[in-house]
């Protein structure tokens, strides 16, 4: 992962199932709670969709809900 306060702030959503916005290339927001973390891939889960992969190298900014 590029940037590891990236990898703090997602980690902490893995571990206490707090939801977090992901700003991706193109502006567009993400949101959900983070159920696991490859080398590549993050992958998330809310309300409307089961399952989210969103590629790291894709990620501009995290935050916590």
């Amino acid at each position: 992962m590029s940037n590891p306060h990236f990898e703090t702030i997602l980690k902490q959503s893995l571990h206490e199932k707090k939801s977090v916005g992901l700003y991706l290339s193109g502006s567009h927001l993400m949101v959900g709670v983070v159920y696991q973390i490859t080398e590549s891939v993050v992958f998330l889960k809310n309300r409307e969709y089961n399952q989210i992969l969103v590629r790291l190298d894709h990620i501009q900014a995290v935050v916590m809900h």
